[in-house]
C-alpha cells in the first residue's frame, strides 16, 4: 500500500506540517494523524478539514480529492479551541515571557549562542532523502562499484514527493533529471574513465586517474545528476520565524492620575483591556519589493471613488423617473423593456468606468511588480563538469550569480482603456484567456471549459463577429497575443551557442535566465492551455 504526504496549513497559528497516510485513507484518518502529529495534539472531534473553500466529511477519501499525482495536496485546518489537549503551536513558538529586551548587549550574547541550524527546520531528514539516495547511487556508478551500494529507502515515491515539496516550498523548479532513467550500460562499449578514491583534509574524493578520457553515457548522467544533487544538498537551512513579541492585554494607568481625579470629586479611571495598543512586532526594518505591491493590491478597493460613482447613477435615476412618468410602461411593454435595457446599459457604463478600469490597471501594477520575484529554477552550474578533472571529481557546483540586474518574464498584458461598447464585444474573454496564458505566480490549477461554456461562447462570437469593425479588432488582439507566445516559444526553445573561450558572456547569462524564467511561466500553465500554446506555435496564422 502507497503512502500519500499530505501539507497541512494551520493558518490561525501561522503553522504548518507534513502528515504521511495511506493512499486509501479517509478524511478521518487523516484528522488521526494530525492528532498524532501536531503540535498541541488537537482532538479530531474539534478538528476542522478545509479543502478549496468547504469543509471535507470524515467519510471523504483522500484519492478523490486530488486527480493528478503531480498536484500539490495542500489542506488546510481549522482546531476549535477547547480541541486542544495540551499548548498549541503560537505558545511553543513566542519568545520568552520577559517583553523588556532593549540592552544590546543582551541582543549580542543571545545571537551566539543560537545554534547554526534551527530545531524546527524539516529539510535535513525526510525531505531529503530521495535527493542524497541519488546523490549516493551517482557517485556509486562514477567509482565503478568501488564505494559501498546505496541503501534503499521505503516508499520511494512518498520521498519523491516530499522532496519536491521541500524544493518548491524554496521557491525552485524540480529538476527533471533526477526522474530520468540512466541509459544502458554495454560490457563491449568503448569509452569510459576511472576514478580512484583519494583522501584529503581527512575527507574522501574521487580522483580521476586519466585526464584525457572519455566518459560513457552513463557516467555523463551520473555527472549530470550530481550538478543538481551537490546544489540542492548545499542550500541553507530555512531560517526560522521570528519570535512573537508579547503585549499587555491590559495598560497600566499610574496612580497618581486616580488620586488627582479623587480630590476632583470625579470617578477613577479604569483600564480597557486592548485599547490603543499597538501589537505589531518592530523587529526590524520593513520589507520592501513585493509587499509594496500586494499592499497596493489590497487598497484598490479603498480608492475607488464613490462619490464619483453616486453623482451618475442619481442622474439615471432621475432620467429614469421622467421616462416612467412620461411614458407608461404597462400601457405600452416593449417600450418599457426598452427603458429597462437602456437604464441598464447606463448604470454598466458607469461602473466599468469607476470600477473595473481602476481594478484592471492595479491588477496590471501588481503582476508588474511582482514578475521581479518568481520563483528560480533547481541550481546548477554554469558549466557541465567533464573528465578532465584537477583532483576533484564532482566538484561542488557555484551558485547562480543573482546580482546582475536582468529584464524578467513578462506577465499578462496589461487592459487597454476601453472604448465603449464595441471594444466589450470585440475583446470578450481576451483578458481572462491572457491571465491563464501568462500567470505571474502559481496558482490552482483551472479546469478546462465545459461544452456548454465552449458553445456560448461560440455562439455569442458568431453573432458579434457579423460587425466589421469588431471582426478586426478582436482579430488584432489575437494576433498580437499569437506573436508573442511564437516569441515567447521560439526563445525558449533556442539552444545556447557555444562559445569558443568555453564561458558565456554577460549576454548569454542573461538570455540563459530568460529562458529559465520561460520555462518557469509555461510550467504554471495548464495541461490544456499548454495544448493551445503548442497548436499557436505549430499553426499559421488566424486569417491565412
Amino acid at each position: 500500500m502507497s503512502l500519500v504526504a499530505v501539507r497541512i496549513e494551520l493558518p490561525a497559528y501561522s503553522h504548518s506540517f507534513t502528515v504521511v497516510v495511506p493512499e486509501t485513507s479517509t478524511v478521518r484518518d487523516v484528522k488521526q494523524a494530525i492528532f498524532a502529529t501536531c503540535v498541541g495534539h488537537p482532538q479530531s472531534e474539534g478538528q476542522r478539514i478545509i479543502w478549496r473553500g468547504r469543509y471535507l466529511f470524515d467519510e471523504e477519501k483522500v484519492t478523490d480529492l486530488w486527480s493528478s499525482l503531480d498536484e500539490q495536496r495542500i489542506l488546510h485546518l481549522s482546531v476549535q479551541p477547547s480541541a486542544w489537549t495540551s499548548a498549541p503551536p503560537g505558545s511553543h513558538e513566542a519568545s520568552p515571557p520577559s517583553p523588556r529586551i532593549s540592552s544590546t548587549h543582551v541582543l549580542g550574547s543571545q545571537s551566539r549562542t543560537i545554534p547554526p541550524q534551527s530545531s524546527t527546520d524539516p529539510v535535513p531528514d525526510e525531505t531529503l532523502a530521495f535527493i542524497r539516495l541519488k546523490h549516493w547511487q551517482a557517485l556509486y556508478i562514477l567509482s565503478k562499484s568501488t564505494l559501498c551500494p546505496p541503501e534503499d529507502i521505503p516508499d520511494v515515491p512518498t520521498k519523491r514527493s516530499l522532496a519536491k515539496l521541500a524544493l518548491e516550498r524554496r521557491g525552485y523548479v524540480w529538476p527533471t533529471t533526477l526522474d530520468s532513467d540512466y541509459p544502458p550500460c554495454f560490457p563491449t562499449s568503448q569509452g569510459h574513465v576511472d576514478y580512484d578514491i583519494v583522501t584529503i583534509s581527512g575527507q574522501s574524493y574521487l580522483a580521476l586517474r586519466e585526464p584525457t578520457g572519455i566518459p560513457s553515457a552513463i557516467q555523463l548522467h551520473a555527472l549530470k545528476v550530481l550538478t543538481y544533487t551537490f546544489s540542492i544538498l548545499s542550500l541553507p537551512p530555512i531560517p526560522s520565524p521570528p519570535p512573537t513579541v508579547t503585549v499587555p492585554e491590559t495598560p497600566s494607568i499610574p496612580p497618581e492620575v486616580n488620586e488627582l481625579l479623587q480630590h476632583l470629586g470625579l470617578p477613577p479611571l479604569r483600564a480597557i483591556p486592548n485599547v490603543n495598543v499597538d501589537a505589531t512586532p518592530q523587529l526590524g526594518p520593513v520589507p520592501d519589493g513585493p509587499a509594496v505591491a500586494e499592499q497596493q493590491g489590497a487598497n484598490l478597493l479603498r480608492e475607488i471613488p464613490i462619490r464619483a460613482l453616486l453623482a451618475p447613477l442619481l442622474m439615471v435615476v432621475l432620467r429614469t423617473v421622467l421616462l416612467l412618468y412620461f411614458f407608461a410602461p404597462t400601457r405600452k411593454p416593449i417600450l418599457g423593456l426598452c427603458i429597462a435595457a437602456w437604464i441598464i446599459y447606463e448604470m454598466w457604463t458607469h461602473v466599468r468606468i469607476v470600477i473595473l478600469r481602476p481594478l484592471n490597471q492595479g491588477n496590471g501594477d501588481v503582476a508588474g511588480a511582482d514578475n521581479g520575484d518568481r520563483a528560480a529554477p533547481a541550481p546548477a552550474p554554469p558549466t557541465q563538469p567533464n573528465a578532465q578533472g584537477d583532483g576533484q571529481v564532482p566538484p561542488e557546483p557555484r551558485a547562480p550569480n543573482t546580482d546582475t540586474i536582468h529584464p524578467p518574464a513578462q506577465g499578462p498584458p496589461v487592459p487597454g482603456q476601453s472604448n465603449g461598447l464595441i471594444d466589450t464585444l470585440a475583446l470578450m474573454n481576451v483578458h481572462n484567456e491572457n491571465k491563464l496564458l501568462w500567470p505571474t505566480q502559481p496558482t490552482r490549477v483551472a479546469d478546462p471549459l465545459s461544452f456548454t461554456q465552449k458553445a456560448t461562447i461560440f455562439l455569442s462570437l458568431i453573432i458579434a463577429t457579423l460587425h466589421p469593425e469588431l471582426y478586426n479588432r478582436r482579430r488584432t488582439a489575437l494576433r498580437q497575443r499569437e506573436g508573442r507566445l511564437r516569441t515567447e516559444m521560439n526563445a525558449m526553445e533556442r539552444t545556447p551557442e557555444a562559445m569558443e573561450s568555453g564561458e558565456p558572456n554577460e549576454e548569454e547569462l542573461r538570455k540563459q535566465r530568460y529562458r529559465e524564467q520561460l520555462q518557469i511561466q509555461h510550467a504554471r500553465r495548464p495541461l490544456w492551455v499548454k495544448e493551445y500554446v503548442l497548436r499557436v506555435r505549430g499553426g499559421d496564422w488566424i486569417d491565412e
